[in-house]
């Protein structure tokens, strides 16, 4: 559906252009020969709208209407100013019909004055996410992510610190840089102060990870993901987990109604359902002329006991291409409420800044493979191997 429209507006601008280099055609033709007649657009025509030029003896024939009359000569009569406005007037409303049904054709079920189902506005949610999904091939984004934890009695408490670097991503494959500065709590020690940069990389097969070890580099490669999704910014608002599709996450809950509503001046699509696999009721905001990205997500975890543990994530948006939106940054507060009093108390934050996004630029395959520097030492778990890069060259 979408495709077809995006058809007829590429349809509507090459008769916009059509219209307009005829006018300037006519004006030309009018000064230079004196002798032009133009044919009125004709209003009640939906198809082609054509101006038709011809000189005056050509013409006498083409406009007469009266039979009795058509050997008779025509006398000049070039069009005036209001049949141009009216001309240009007929190209706005094409234009201001078509971005009307635009407005009522985009599947949203929300700008329409159609009556929705639960079960069409699903369906409708799911064809918008895939189709914005097939926008995003590949991209390179800085970030800069900072968080926040407090202590919290039965709860491990999570690093507090800062990490930036750069991301980049085609595909199932992966690359990126992290610098992170931060504190680490619980375990032998209390605290642990962690900082210095680390390399990873997919290739859709396997995982690099290279890092300082007090003995020097060290590069581990293996089948199992390990980078941390925190740093992937499609985790921030594209998809909410950064490799899976937005529409998995749909396709997994037990959605118990759906509404169109207004949301910081949007109108969304609010998701009220439940995770049995998480244990936990969600909640989402899509907004559908936002690529239909989450502008808020909810998850808020079965109580135990007079605990409860809520998160909520705020996204902010950027239109990073035509109809492609993507992350600019986001915030993320986690709750513990007690059930029993509704006191509800703080306990992580964590703000995320993407930055010099550039989306769709070809990106060789090369980039998702660490060449280590001379003198690191390789763990290969698929070969099962350990050896020092330089060390029998």
């Amino acid at each position: 559906m979408l495709r077809k429209l995006s058809q007829r507006r590429i349809l509507i601008g090459a008769m916009a252009v059509f219209i307009l280099m005829s006018l300037l055609f006519f004006i030309y033709w009018k000064t230079s020969n004196n002798a032009v007649i133009v044919e009125k657009v004709n209003k009640k025509q939906r198809g082609t709208d054509e101006i038709q030029v011809s000189d005056s003896k050509q013409a006498t024939g083409i406009l007469s209407t009266n039979p009795e009359k058509e050997n008779a000569q025509t006398s000049e009569k070039a069009p005036d100013d209001n049949e141009i406005k009216e001309a240009l007037d007929f190209l706005d409303e094409i234009q201001q019909e078509t971005q009307d049904e635009r407005t009522d054709t985009i599947p949203n079920g929300i700008a329409s004055n159609v009556t929705t189902s639960q079960d069409e506005m699903i369906e409708l949610v799911r064809e918008g996410i895939s189709y914005y999904d097939s926008f995003l091939e590949s991209a390179s984004v800085k970030f800069s992510l900072v968080m926040t934890s407090n202590d919290y009695p039965g709860i491990p408490r999570i690093p507090s610190g800062t990490w930036e670097g750069t991301f980049e991503f085609s595909g199932s494959q992966v690359r990126g840089t992290v610098t992170e500065n931060a504190t680490q709590y619980g375990g032998k020690f209390e605290e642990t102060q962690r900082s210095g940069t680390h390399e990873f990389a997919n290739n859709g097969e396997t995982f690099e990870l290279l890092r300082d070890t007090p003995n020097g580099k060290k590069l581990t490669r293996r089948n199992k993901i390990m980078h941390n999704p925190s740093h992937d910014p499609r985790f921030w608002g594209w998809n909410l987990s950064g490799e899976e599709p937005l529409v998995n996450l749909i396709d997994r809950l037990d959605i118990k109604d759906i509404q169109p509503v207004e949301w910081n001046g949007s109108q969304v699509y609010h998701i009220k359902g439940s995770s049995s696999e998480a244990g936990a009721d969600v909640y989402l905001w899509l907004n559908p002329e936002k690529s239909y990205r989450p502008e808020r997500f909810v998850y808020s975890l079965h109580s135990e006991g007079t605990s409860q543990v809520r998160v909520t994530k705020d996204f902010n948006f950027q239109e990073v291409a035509p109809d492609l939106w993507f992350p600019a940054s986001a915030q993320s507060v986690t709750t513990i409420i007690n059930t029993e009093t509704g006191e509800a108390t703080n306990i992580e934050s964590a703000t995320m800044t993407l930055t010099d996004v550039r989306v769709n630029e070809h990106i060789p395959s090369s980039r998702f493979s660490i060449d280590p520097p001379s003198g690191t030492t390789v763990v290969d778990m698929h070969s099962r191997e350990t050896y020092t890069v330089g060390e029998n060259d």
